[in-house]
């Protein structure tokens, strides 16, 4: 018959519990020497299991959101600019909005830190099992176009409806033609209340008919977008720009006045 240690390392191969197979050996003698309960020790092998096959998890539900960086809430500097409160960003990360099929529009000059706060949402999704994709508005268009090109674009729009959390950043930096405008409307609206989408943008809703070349098109896409959405201005400065402001010319102070006393 098989030596216990090196069967149980067998089946816990089997049972792909590779963590637990590297540690029950040592843990088996620490927890002796302590005179632990079995219950314990089992316990503990088992957490360590479940955390690392939760850390695989979410690495690989970070790796497939194809964030271009990491970012978290903690990092971001809410003393810099009024807008937004860290109050409001912390509800938010509740992620109650993806429950409730809504959306996340973030509105403001470059450089104040939408991408980031949009990230760093979609971060935490990943951490509640949620999918989630971001793409900026240019990819996703060239997508969209390739895919019907191929005749596969009902599967593109299918793959993102199913999505829990689609992130489009960067709308309005580039013109989208009329065909493009047409196909980025079917994607709103098959995500319209049946999942969520956080969509970030430097252009004020009232020039969006000039993004899409089509103000009632535009009109329409707002409906569905604005319809159960959390809309957040920043205003203020690019974080780019943080510590290289020009430095304040200094004020001459004028010489102090002369006596025109004569001694005495």
């Amino acid at each position: 018959m098989m030596e216990p240690n090196n069967l149980l390392k067998e089946q816990l191969h089997l049972l792909h519990l590779d963590i637990i197979n590297q540690s029950f050996a040592a843990k088996a003698v620490e927890y002796r020497k302590k005179g632990l309960d079995y219950v314990e020790y089992l316990a503990d092998l088992v957490n360590e299991q479940v955390r690392h096959r939760q850390n695989r998890s979410l690495n690989q539900r970070i790796g497939a959101a194809h964030f271009p960086w990491i970012k978290v809430v903690e990092d971001f500097d809410f003393a810099y600019n009024k807008q937004p409160s860290r109050s409001t960003w912390l509800d938010l990360g509740q992620l109650q909005f993806l429950q409730k099929k809504e959306n996340v529009v973030l509105i403001g000059p470059p450089g104040v830190g939408k991408t980031h706060l949009a990230i760093s949402l979609g971060v935490k999704a990943c951490e509640a099992l949620h999918r989630v994709l971001f793409i900026t508005a240019a990819d996703l268009v060239t997508q969209l176009n390739t895919t019907k090109r191929a005749n596969l674009l009902p599967d593109l729009l299918s793959k993102l409806s199913r999505l829990d959390l689609l992130i489009i950043d960067e709308l309005g930096y580039l013109p989208i033609d009329a065909e493009e405008a047409n196909l980025f409307f079917q994607v709103i609206s098959r995500k319209y209340e049946k999942s969520s989408l956080i969509l970030t943008t430097n252009k004020p809703f009232d020039e969006w008919g000039e993004i899409f070349k089509d103000p009632v098109l535009a009109a329409a896409l707002l409906d569905r977008l604005l319809h159960h959405a959390h809309i957040i201005k920043i205003t203020g400065k690019s974080y780019r720009m943080k510590g290289k402001e020009p430095a304040k010319p200094s004020i001459p102070q004028p010489d102090s006045p002369v006596s025109n006393s004569n001694p005495g």
